[in-house]
């Protein structure tokens, strides 16, 4: 069995060690075949009866995210870690907006949810964030949790680039991005409350080889969330980076 971890401390607790893992049978057996939860959290830290807001269900621990209610806007989520993220934020009891390029499909994932809305929309045009906003506030009212996501610019290396492409990148990766949190980020401060994820690249630490737009527009965006998060933190309001990697 293959397990992912990460270390996370609460406050006023040790450091616990979480795991997803394998949707189970029931206690103690092995997983049902191909069966998969990827919300599922185990804690195997050494207080884990100090974890806040989790349940101790006999043999593991089942973290709750407190994000009952809480209204999630997901960037391009029709597909990929977007589709999965707004997902398990579902699966968490938040009200979810789903969207992308695709309106039938962002409909369709949303009418998979107990609590969510379907929004076709392109990012990138002028008024594509304005649209997603509207939209959303229109359904579920101010927004707790932005998560950001979208599509790469394509291949290329370096040398090759033009400022047409640079720009480009910039505005698709960064600007727009800034955009969306620019829109939530007074109400979030204002409630004290507000979480903010962006999914990010390996490109931002490492460089990939042919994808210097991606490098370049990534790498930017997650400078300006880094400086973000310094600065609204004793408001309520988190700012985090999800680094996905080939493994």
């Amino acid at each position: 069995m293959t397990l992912s971890a990460l270390s996370v401390a609460f406050p006023g607790t040790d450091p616990v060690r979480l795991l997803f893992a394998p949707e189970w049978g029931s206690a103690g057996t092995d997983p049902a075949p191909g069966a998969m939860r990827p919300a599922q959290w185990i804690s195997t830290g050494p207080r884990r009866r100090a974890v806040a807001g989790g349940r101790f269900d006999g043999w593991r621990w089942v973290v709750d995210l407190g994000i009952k209610g809480r209204t999630a806007l997901v960037c391009a989520s029709t597909s990929g870690l977007g589709e999965a993220t707004a997902r398990a934020l579902g699966a968490e009891g938040a009200n979810v907006v789903v969207s992308g390029r695709r309106a039938e499909l962002a409909e369709s994932i949303a009418a998979e949810l107990p609590s969510a809305i379907g929004v076709g929309v392109d990012m990138t045009a002028p008024d594509g964030s304005a649209t997603l906003l509207d939209a959303a506030s229109s359904a579920f009212g101010e927004i707790d949790i932005l998560v950001l996501n979208g599509p790469g610019p394509r291949p290329a290396t370096a040398a090759a680039l033009d400022t047409e492409s640079i720009v480009g990148a910039l505005h698709n990766l960064l600007l727009v991005q800034q955009q969306m949190v620019a829109a939530v980020l007074s109400g979030m401060r204002e409630r004290r409350w507000g979480r903010i994820l962006s999914i990010a690249s390996s490109g931002v630490v490492e460089p990939l080889p042919h994808l210097a737009l991606s490098n370049i527009g990534r790498s930017a965006l997650a400078a300006y969330l880094k400086s973000l998060a310094t600065e609204v933190a004793s408001d309520g309001v988190t700012v985090n980076l999800d680094r996905k990697s080939v493994v």
